[in-house]
């Protein structure tokens, strides 16, 4: 079995080509290294800075608009082992931590803003009335 000419390595190279594995072989064609995969965080970088730099003000809505990974329509984040919801950590980082059994209603119906503004914690029950969902009251007004 030859392995991998990467250093540390010590993969099979049955699956790449170029002396390299399967892994080393996909890195080297999506970023042209065989450095870090590319997607690792900049650990100079603070959640701060992560979260402010992929925000985008929308001027004709005011919505903060995030422009990276999204999970069920709404921006997420990693931090640490973790992913957060990008508009619970942006309420929490500049208004006030959002009280137990309370969630987030984005007030302007819109998943990937992350404005304070148009932001309030609600209860669930309250959240799903107000709409966005199929049984509520805002979703009714605006059909």
């Amino acid at each position: 079995m030859k392995t991998c000419t990467v250093a540390d390595c010590g993969r099979d190279t049955t699956k790449g080509t170029g002396g390299l594995c399967g892994m080393h072989t996909q890195r080297m064609k999506r970023t042209g290294t065989l450095g870090p995969a590319g997607y690792l965080r900049d650990p100079a970088r603070s959640m701060e800075q992560r979260v402010f730099a992929q925000l985008v003000e929308q001027a004709d809505t005011g919505c903060w608009l995030w422009q990276g990974a999204l999970r069920n329509g709404y921006g997420a984040i990693g931090e640490g082992q973790a992913v957060v919801y990008v508009h619970r950590w942006v309420y929490e980082h500049l208004v006030a931590d959002i009280p137990d059994g309370l969630v987030i209603d984005h007030l302007c119906l819109n998943r990937p803003c992350a404005n304070p503004e148009h932001l309030e914690p609600v209860t669930r029950d309250v959240n799903n009335a107000r709409g966005g969902h199929e049984h509520g009251a805002r979703k009714a007004a605006t059909a």
